[in-house]
């Protein structure tokens, strides 16, 4: 009789023991799914901030081509190659132009996401147009006796 004893108490301790093999291989798995969520989440991050800086690069690039070019100007200017008021008018383009690319992309950042930078933001439709609004004529409605 001892040894059905031994043998049913060996069996439930096995048992046992595959039971908390088992929970400890879920727990890993969800450990493990965890920080697999938070690396990919990191990864997110860190692709939305290098898309970011190098829209901003984009926008120092512009600003160093524009200054190059004005470097460039002041030295045609002082060798006397080109006549001053066509200086002039190259001057007041290349302004024009770096300033206009430098809106337009300083813009297209500030509609993208701050934490995903995939995201765009576009604004709502103003709603107080007067093309939106129903014009409805005033009812006289006299109040029912009952």
């Amino acid at each position: 009789m001892g040894t059905e004893t031994d043998y049913g108490q060996n069996k439930m301790a096995s048992l046992l023991k595959m039971e908390q093999q088992i929970q400890q291989q879920m727990q890993n798995k969800a450990e493990n799914k965890r920080a697999n969520a938070q690396d990919k989440r990191m990864t997110e991050l860190n692709d939305s901030y290098r898309k970011r800086y190098l829209d901003y690069i984009k926008i120092i690039m512009i600003a160093a081509i524009g200054l190059f070019f004005m470097w460039l100007f002041h030295v045609l200017e002082i060798k006397d190659i080109l006549p001053d008021g066509l200086l002039e008018l190259l001057t007041i383009i290349s302004i024009s132009v770096v300033g206009i690319l430098i809106y337009i992309l300083w813009i297209d950042i500030q509609k993208h996401d701050l934490l995903i930078y995939d995201n765009i933001h576009y604004s709502p439709p103003d709603t107080n147009t007067n093309a939106n609004k129903m014009t409805t004529a005033p009812t006289t409605a006299s109040p029912s006796s009952a």
